[in-house]
């Protein structure tokens, strides 16, 4: 088994939005990239779940060493607990594609079940990157959160 060095972030905790500075570690590289998935808004913060639409996201590269850290303070904040039966989101391993056209396995959280309380909204792959048309958050149609306390 390889060993898993990064980590795909579609929403929050990209570069320059709410959760960027939660990042406990400095990554060796950010850059982007795409996986297959269906993105979907809803409200404050994306999601995404099984799907076959390219979603644009950053790839997050750290210290082998750093990523128990990381994932534990990344868990909380995504409300994932490995303990837990019910999670908001599931930590999962996931194919990401770099814009070069390599593969590689990183981290990411999808809804882990989809609440009927919580209004979900396709975000159709409209976006042009490198040749594919893709899925990006947030939208024109997105609420985009200023502070933790708008969520």
């Amino acid at each position: 088994m390889s060993i898993i060095d990064s980590i795909f972030v579609y929403g929050t905790l990209k570069q320059h939005h709410l959760r960027a500075s939660m990042w406990p570690c400095t990554p060796l590289s950010i850059q982007p990239a795409f996986i297959l998935a269906a993105l979907y808004d809803t409200g404050p913060y994306p999601a995404i779940l099984s799907g076959g639409d390219w979603v644009l996201g950053e790839l997050w590269k750290l210290e082998v060493d750093d990523m128990p850290e990381t994932l534990s303070v990344l868990d909380r904040v995504e409300g994932y607990d490995e303990a837990r039966e019910s999670n908001l989101y599931a930590r999962i391993v996931i194919d990401v594609t770099i814009p070069e056209g390599e593969i590689v396995q990183a981290y990411t959280y999808q809804f882990a079940s989809v609440d009927p309380g919580i209004s979900l909204r396709r975000i159709a792959p409209t976006y042009l990157y490198a040749g594919r048309h893709c899925a990006v958050w947030p939208d024109a149609q997105s609420r985009v959160p200023k502070s933790l306390a708008e969520e």
